[in-house]
């Protein structure tokens, strides 16, 4: 198979981007504000399950996308980089686990078996705010790495790992942010890794020419 791969991962690594900024943008409704989680769940139920079933995808595809960023990054960074592609692994799989939380939560309250304070209760739930805090950490944690991998490799455009601390600078504050510039940081991400695809892409055509010759 060779260097085949490497175009299959950079174009899971762009889906899986493109569908995680689907979802980010399509969240119904303020983590922070259980009462309108709930009345968003109960009159726009579609529209939470499209926003699961997007997180799930995205945590495929992204999880079978990140070898990408090895491929490019060949030799200088080459260690920091294998780190933050674990750790972002971690944070990937872990986006499969919150499009499940998405979708027991929407079923919980269409089925009127969830009140606000009973959803209350379980958001103050220690153990639930470690479990998901500890996925939100390794995804930005892995991807802040990966930016720092990018940048001093200098396997990609300088904007490409840029863009990726940017976001996770906006991320860690983002529900202090006006609506438009949280959506933003949103799509910056999506750019950053669009760029990581193209240059994997660009990668193997060059190796794939020079084999032709």
């Amino acid at each position: 198979m060779g260097a085949t791969w490497q175009q299959w991962s950079a174009a899971s690594l762009a889906s899986g981007a493109v569908l995680l900024v689907l979802g980010s943008l399509m969240l119904p409704a303020d983590g922070s504000d259980v009462a309108a989680m709930i009345a968003s769940a109960q009159g726009e139920g579609g529209r939470w399950v499209m926003t699961a079933c997007a997180f799930l995808l995205a945590s495929v595809a992204m999880t079978l996308g990140l070898p990408t960023i090895l491929a490019i990054i060949r030799t200088r960074g080459r260690r920091l980089g294998i780190v933050a592609v674990g750790v972002w692994a971690m944070g990937t799989i872990g986006l499969g686990a919150y499009a499940a939380l998405l979708m027991f939560f929407r079923t919980m309250v269409a089925a009127d078996a969830l009140t606000a304070p009973e959803a209350s209760r379980v958001a103050d739930d220690r153990t639930m705010q470690v479990f998901v805090l500890s996925l939100a950490a390794a995804f930005l944690l892995g991807e802040a790495l990966t930016g720092v991998a990018l940048l001093y490799s200098r396997a990609a455009p300088r904007w490409v790992g840029a863009l990726l601390l940017v976001h996770v600078a906006t991320a860690a504050v983002a529900e202090m942010l006006p609506t438009p510039v949280e959506r933003f940081q949103v799509l910056m991400f999506g750019v950053a890794l669009m760029g990581v695809s193209v240059q994997a892409s660009e990668n193997w055509a060059r190796v794939r020419r020079s084999a032709t010759l």
